[in-house]
């Protein structure tokens, strides 16, 4: 009897040492793959599902199709060449005195229905040193959708200035987390690795008792007469 149970005890070890090798290698392996897409760059596709040159022709309408990525708050913004950091845009709106770029409306439709609206003048929100954000909305993603873009003659002026629109993400490192993903995947790494360190520890434990017990069987398992 005390063969038998020592067969079976031998049995039960090495169906635990291949069942601990085989995770401590599969982690082992996550953890690579978790540590590798750490340092992979973040990407960016989908923060702008639209850019386009806008016709500066008076009441011309420019026409795109595009669609979203993202279920986030997206920012119409018309930018040029010309550098405008002297130009107080914003402060300038307010007393009644309107820079070209905002001689401009946009609108946003999915079929017969608009989504969005608005123009230079009245849903101006913010500016950089190359252009203005006009408006912001939020839709659906995974859908395709229609913009619209109508000039004045004001805006026509800026035809040698190359003036295109976007529509972004508004900071798209907050919206769409794009700053968490490094740490998610350091973390992923660290924890597989962590795992795997413990089946192998298993495994080495399991190693070491079977030797252990090769050894001198008839004293581990009492004489058999």
């Amino acid at each position: 009897m005390a063969v038998k149970k020592s067969d079976q005890c031998e049995d039960h070890s090495r169906i635990v040492s291949v069942i601990s090798l085989t995770l401590f290698v599969l982690a082992g392996a996550l953890a690579a793959y978790f540590h590798y897409l750490s340092f992979q760059a973040v990407s960016l596709e989908g923060l702008t599902p639209l850019d386009i040159q806008v016709r500066c022709m008076p009441d011309e309408v420019t026409r795109a199709d595009f669609r979203l990525e993202y279920d986030v708050d997206h920012n119409v913004y018309v930018f040029s060449e010309q550098n405008i950091t002297d130009v107080d845009i914003l402060g300038d709106a307010k007393k009644g005195i309107y820079h070209p770029l905002l001689d401009i409306e946009w609108k946003i439709r999915r079929g017969s229905k608009t989504i969005a609206s608005g123009s230079g003048r009245a849903s101006l929100l913010a500016r950089n040193n190359k252009g203005i954000i006009i408006g912001r909305f939020h839709a659906r993603p995974a859908r395709d959708y229609e913009l619209d873009v109508k000039v004045g003659e004001d805006f026509a002026k800026l035809k040698a200035a190359n003036t295109r629109l976007e529509i972004n993400v508004g900071q798209p490192s907050i919206s769409v987390g794009l700053q968490y993903n490094p740490l998610i995947y350091s973390f992923l790494a660290y924890a597989s690795g962590i795992i795997s360190s413990v089946f192998f520890g298993i495994f080495a434990i399991v190693a070491w008792i079977r030797i252990y017990r090769r050894r001198d069987p008839l004293k581990q398992n009492g004489s058999v007469r």
